[in-house]
Formats: C-alpha cells, structure tokens, sequence
C-alpha cells in the first residue's frame, strides 16, 4: 500500500494515483453500506477493475467481518 501511495507523488504517473483513489474510495463505500449486498459488489468491482489494469497479481483475501 505505501508503495501505491508513494507513486503518484512523483508526478510522472496519474495512473498510480487512480489506483489509489480506487482502493480508498472502494473501501470508504464499503463499509458506509455494511450490511448491505451492495458493500460487496463495490469491492468486487474494484478489485476486478485493478486487476484488469494489471497491477493485481495474487488473489485477493476475502474480507473478514
């Protein structure tokens, strides 16, 4: 995760920024809908549009209530 966040503070990538926003932003949305079947999907689709790009290369951990 530091390494994500070290990235767009070099100012030669936006990519790594984006990335960045989306695991925070995926996250934040998650837990305001705990509880709901949408906190799920928002992860999936985070996690699936992060890997898509490239940068996902293990699996992903479930969450854990």
């Amino acid at each position: 995760m530091r390494n994500r966040a070290a990235r767009p503070a070099t100012g030669d990538d936006d990519d790594g920024m984006v990335q960045f926003c989306t695991m925070v932003g995926a996250l934040v949305l998650a837990r305001a809908t705990r509880g709901n079947p949408i906190s799920e999907e928002l992860l999936r689709a985070a996690r699936t549009a992060l890997t898509e790009s490239g940068t996902g290369q293990s699996e992903p951990r479930r969450r854990t209530a």
